[in-house]
């Protein structure tokens, strides 16, 4: 795991040295390619969710309680759709439950917080924002685990950009590792609390380190970690979207 008392430039320098050392024929490169990863973990978890009642009928209590939450507040919106950049980097809208005014548009902010809504509070800390994430893991832009989904005009923010010695290298990471990935409605950002991490370069360089040692690690033992502390975040709120 990345180590959370590492400096600005020690940040960096991590990174740097990480992108030397991707092996492109890694195990990890081969899992997160194969279908059988879509098949067992997205697609088995889908069926698993839909037809076992135990699971499916807390869903959809939850998602219709949202839904009516977020519509008789303001009467507006219940959905949005926000850009991101998902696998090959391509393009797409992640859907989510409404959780600020209708006023403040879709970009995150670094004054987010006056424009979230009272019911937008409860429904962030529980998470429940992210139901209709399943939508995109059906659809297939994105994946149950995986890196938090980049907005596209993060790919040329300063931010990001600085977290690199040379926009080549940027290129490299976006290509040789954020681009091989499906984008997760949890991940190794989400539950590391990785929150609005284009406000900073610091906070950018540890979502990269993040997603990097997801890629060069993935595995089916660190997909279970990683939905076990879903878990864990969803039911505490602890470091919760």
């Amino acid at each position: 795991m990345i180590n959370p008392e590492l400096s600005h430039d020690e940040l960096l320098d991590h990174i740097e040295r990480s992108l030397d050392q991707l092996d492109p024929n890694a195990s990890s490169e081969a899992y997160l390619s194969s279908g059988a990863r879509r098949h067992v973990l997205d697609e088995g978890l889908l069926v698993v969710a839909g037809i076992i009642p135990v699971i499916s009928g807390p869903l959809a209590v939850a998602g219709l309680t949202t839904a009516a939450a977020v519509k008789l507040y303001d009467g507006g919106p219940i959905l949005y759709r926000s850009p991101r950049v998902g696998r090959d980097l391509e393009k797409f809208d992640m859907i989510k439950f409404r959780s600020m005014n209708v006023s403040a548009g879709i970009a995150q902010k670094k004054d987010a917080a006056p424009h979230i809504t009272p019911p937008g509070r409860i429904i962030r800390k529980l998470s429940l924002d992210e139901l209709p994430g399943l939508w995109n893991v059906a659809m297939g832009d994105m994946s149950f685990i995986g890196p938090r989904p980049i907005m596209p005009g993060h790919l040329t923010s300063s931010h990001f950009l600085d977290c690199f010695a040379t926009e080549a290298r940027a290129k490299e990471f976006l290509n040789d590792v954020y681009g091989r990935m499906r984008p997760g409605v949890s991940g190794p950002n989400q539950v590391n609390g990785s929150r609005d991490f284009g406000e900073s370069t610091e906070k950018f360089a540890k979502y990269i380190m993040q997603t990097i040692h997801f890629y060069e690690n993935a595995s089916p033992k660190m997909d279970r970690q990683l939905l076990r502390a879903t878990i864990k975040t969803v039911a505490t709120g602890h470091q919760a979207y």
